[in-house]
């Protein structure tokens, strides 16, 4: 999918789900998002799809993620530990997103690359990453899930 699709599905799953509601957090899972939704698409000159699109790349960057944590906690204070949570959670959440967007493509993904290089897909035929009406479909759930979230604050 386009590069806003993903941004729009990360974003707005990040704050439904993690629903921040001090300035500073909301700051933090905005960019975190923005980080985790593009992120992946860093392989696109070696091994796109493959590289950065699988689950023991995530798995190693949630663990480095917690040690870090482990590490800086005794250090820190609540609010600094509280923002980094918010930040990996959202980086790592929308990650996901940006694999599970990009299995609605044809092509499929490698998810369990190195292991096996088979590319998985949600569906048969697929979505083009190009494709108008699959662009904007899952925009619209990204601006859906961005709306609840807004709702629940003013609610």
């Amino acid at each position: 999918m386009k590069q806003d699709t993903h941004l729009l599905v990360g974003i707005g799953a990040s704050f439904f789900i993690l629903n921040p509601m001090k300035d500073l957090d909301i700051l933090v899972v905005f960019l975190g998002s923005i980080i985790g939704s593009l992120l992946p698409d860093l392989d696109l000159r070696v091994k796109h799809r493959a590289l950065l699109h699988n689950l023991s790349v995530i798995i190693l960057v949630s663990l480095l993620a917690m040690l870090l944590e482990m590490c800086l906690a005794p250090r820190s204070n609540t609010v600094f530990i509280s923002m980094y949570k918010y930040f990996t959670i959202s980086i790592i959440l929308s990650w996901i997103l940006h694999i599970v967007v990009d299995m609605v493509n044809p092509s499929g993904v490698s998810i369990i690359w190195p292991l096996k290089r088979t590319r998985f897909k949600l569906f048969r035929q697929g979505v083009k990453h190009d494709s108008m009406l699959g662009n904007i479909s899952l925009k619209i759930i990204g601006m859906t899930l961005l709306f609840l979230y807004a709702y629940k604050l003013v609610a």
